[in-house]
């Protein structure tokens, strides 16, 4: 895709507007009411959006199952996706759109990742025979669940992905999540571009998509609301202008978002602005590709490689793990896994280290479950010749640092 891009705006918002209810599901209200989503989209292809994102947000089965429409989730996306190729036509791309469903992992909650993926590989599988031209991962606030995303859409596409998270001004997640950690995880696992949607208005944003530019290698995505939300008589309003809404493009732009939207409040006006803007900006401007130091990370923090300082002993994936990983504040835990069930350990006890891991296994059956189990992106050393064991670490994005059969 040529850059820059100019994504769609709100979607929620303008449902709310055209009528639909309260508590309604939005994905089987727009299948019983297609022509107001397609208007809704037919004006943003208008207004210069080069991707429309279909309204599949909340299309898993998780989300479905409060309808009792679970048996129907393949259904369901096939039908949102083809309404949505129907509105722009062949112009406009139209993007697979996933998102969160609010469950968690063990120890928190009663899920391991493999059921994650499950659930979501479901959904990317129907996206991907209906015929979207990329998928986007949004509003994430969990490594975790956009990790299984990510992942499960490998097992059915290689298109290209977006990934967006929602962050507080400081840059941290509702879980906990960091988005610059965040940005180093789905850099490497391959994401085509990354950056922020929703939570606040462009100029409270700008900040936290400046303090991901010394990580990104890849382009930055912006997609703000219209302003923070008033609520007024019971009704929550947006009221931040299209001009006012387009005034820190530049920025933007000079932060390294190349990929520009708007969210919540947003219609075709804030879009339309927007693609004028856009096209005003000079060539020079709209950074991309820069090099970037190598980073590892979990979910709360990102270490540069060659700052790492990891435990010169392994730990043993046993019943000592937590409290081993808790003990390690000031260096990165090297943990020895031999087996998938000392992946399964590290994937109950990964929360209790501050820092990213070295994982050392010589095991070509654990080092993909250990890699696929941890939500951040581990260093990796290992006998496993480097020709098998760089593709697996490639693929969930950690970073071979050592393999000890070649030296």
């Amino acid at each position: 895709m040529k850059l820059p891009l100019i994504l769609d705006g709100a979607t929620g918002t303008q449902l709310q507007r055209a009528g639909m209810p309260r508590g309604a599901c939005p994905e089987l209200w727009i299948l019983e009411n297609p022509k107001i989503l397609q208007s809704v989209q037919k004006k943003y292809a208008a207004a210069g959006s080069d991707i429309v994102y279909a309204p599949t947000f909340g299309a898993n089965r998780v989300k479905l199952d409060g309808f009792g429409a679970a048996a129907q989730t393949a259904k369901i996306n096939k039908e949102l996706v083809k309404i949505s190729k129907e509105a722009v036509g062949d112009s406009v791309s139209v993007a697979g759109d996933l998102a969160p469903f609010g469950l968690f992992i063990e120890p928190f909650g009663e899920y391991d990742m493999n059921a994650f993926i499950d659930i979501y590989a479901e959904q990317a599988l129907a996206l991907e025979e209906a015929g979207v031209n990329l998928f986007v991962i949004e509003t994430s606030m969990t490594v975790a669940e956009a990790r299984a995303a990510f992942i499960a859409i490998r097992r059915v596409s290689e298109k290209p992905v977006f990934v967006t998270f929602t962050c507080d001004k400081n840059g941290r997640t509702m879980a906990g999540a960091d988005i610059r950690a965040a940005l180093v995880i789905f850099q490497a696992m391959g994401a085509a571009a990354f950056g922020l949607n929703c939570s606040s208005g462009p100029v409270e944003m700008l900040d936290n998509i400046r303090s991901l530019a010394g990580y990104a290698g890849i382009p930055l995505i912006a997609k703000p609301n219209a302003g923070l939300p008033e609520v007024e008589n019971g009704e929550t309003l947006y009221k931040m202008t299209a001009d006012d809404f387009v005034g820190s493009v530049r920025e933007f732009a000079e932060a390294g978002v190349s990929v520009f939207g708007g969210c919540c409040g947003t219609n075709e006006e804030h879009i339309a602005r927007l693609s004028a803007e856009v096209k005003k900006l000079p060539e020079e401007t709209l950074r991309i590709n820069r090099e970037t130091p190598e980073y590892i990370a979990n979910e709360k923090t990102a270490v540069r490689l060659s700052d790492a300082r990891f435990t010169e002993h392994a730990l043993k994936c046993d019943e000592t793990l937590e409290d081993a990983l808790m003990d390690c504040a000031e260096f990165s835990p090297r943990i020895r896994i031999e087996s998938t069930r000392d992946a399964d350990m590290l994937e109950k006890t990964q929360h209790a280290s501050k820092n990213p891991v070295l994982i050392s296994c010589d095991d070509t059956e654990a080092l993909p479950r250990a890699l696929i189990s941890y939500n951040g992106r581990a260093a990796v050393e290992t006998s496993i010749d480097a020709g098998e064991a760089k593709p697996i670490c490639d693929k969930y994005g950690a970073v071979l640092i050592k393999n000890r059969k070649a030296l």
